[in-house]
């Protein structure tokens, strides 16, 4: 790499010339880089955090459960290109279980709440 303001030929992870102090472009890459390891971090994080609320809310209020797997798994397929490495992925294909479990376990309790329900409700208007 060449300095753009004196010439001289510097080292391509120099930060600065060290003939004239001129500020070379390689920060603003590594500034880049760092952008977007943070932006695919907090994407993760909020992701994961998705996850984790379905799979709670499944034993609690199951609709909000399927509601969050839902935004979750929308989030997902939309920053699929986003999400460069191994631990990201990784935590990435956590969170999908977690959604996966929370849905499930949503439709079983909605399941055996119900059914009984609706078996009562006949019963009641079959001797009424």
């Amino acid at each position: 790499m060449f300095c753009t303001k004196c010439g001289k030929e510097i080292d391509n992870n120099a930060v600065m010339c060290p003939n004239c102090g001129c500020a070379t472009s390689y920060r603003d890459f590594r500034q880049n880089d760092t952008m977007a390891e943070l932006q695919e971090q907090n994407l993760v994080s909020s992701i994961s955090n998705l996850g984790t609320l379905s799979l709670i809310f499944a034993f609690i209020i199951p609709i909000v459960s399927i509601i969050l797997a839902i935004v979750g798994f929308s989030k997902i397929s939309s920053s699929k290109s986003m999400i460069k490495t191994n631990s990201g992925k990784y935590a990435i294909d956590k969170s999908k279980s977690k959604m996966t479990a929370g849905i499930i376990i949503s439709v079983v309790g909605f399941v055996i709440v119900v059914i009984p329900v609706i078996i009562v409700t006949i019963f009641m208007i079959a001797n009424s």
